[in-house]
């Protein structure tokens, strides 16, 4: 053993340096005396569990409404059916002398001017067309036929003046004021603008 004091070596068990006479240290300083190491005791950590994921559902996009075929009859659209049917039943001529209701007059007076009397009449045309003027009203998929059925009405309205114009053209009468032609035409024509305007929304 070593002297910590002045470093002479001492045997091995001795209790005081024999140079120096000081204690000496068993503890320490010896440089063969087995170091004896306290190891550590490293505790396991406990497993840790996994926490279960709950996989989150994909967001849910909202579906549109589907949107319904049928649609309740705008307002404009029961005015044109209603005109359109009332003019089968109006006077389309107010001429002095000659007077004739939808009804009367032969559908084919619109390009025959000496059209014979017949079953089909301006009357079962507007009948027709304030039918598919209806239709188109509440059926969504359908406003090509109220369209179809407005501008129909338009057009025919239309063609029936000039057809009597050129028809008291020949009886020698030049000049057709408006007062020749009965309400029953205006009530069409109305009628099929209104359906017209109806199919916009």
């Amino acid at each position: 053993m070593t002297c910590n004091r002045c470093g002479a070596p001492n045997a091995v068990g001795a209790r005081f340096c024999n140079t120096c006479g000081d204690r000496l240290d068993v503890g320490s300083g010896s440089s063969e005396a087995t170091a004896t190491f306290e190891v550590p005791v490293v505790q396991s950590a406990a497993p840790v569990t996994p926490i279960p994921t709950v996989a989150t559902p994909p967001a849910m996009t909202a579906t549109p409404a589907r949107r319904s075929v049928w649609r309740r009859p705008a307002g404009a659209a029961q005015v044109g059916v209603v005109l359109m049917v009332g003019s089968a039943f109006l006077p389309w001529l107010s001429t002095p002398g000659i007077a004739a209701l939808g009804t009367d007059l032969p559908l084919a007076f619109l390009w025959d001017l000496h059209a014979p009397e017949d079953v089909l009449t301006l009357g079962i045309l507007m009948f027709a067309l304030a039918g598919l003027s209806l239709v188109g009203a509440v059926l969504r998929p359908l406003d090509v036929l109220g369209r179809l059925a407005g501008g129909l009405a338009v057009v025919a309205a239309g063609v029936m003046v000039y057809q009597w114009r050129r028809f008291l053209g020949d009886m020698g009468i030049e000049q057709l004021t408006l007062g020749f032609i009965g309400i029953g035409a205006y009530a069409a024509a109305g009628g099929g603008l209104a359906s017209l305007i109806s199919m916009e929304r």
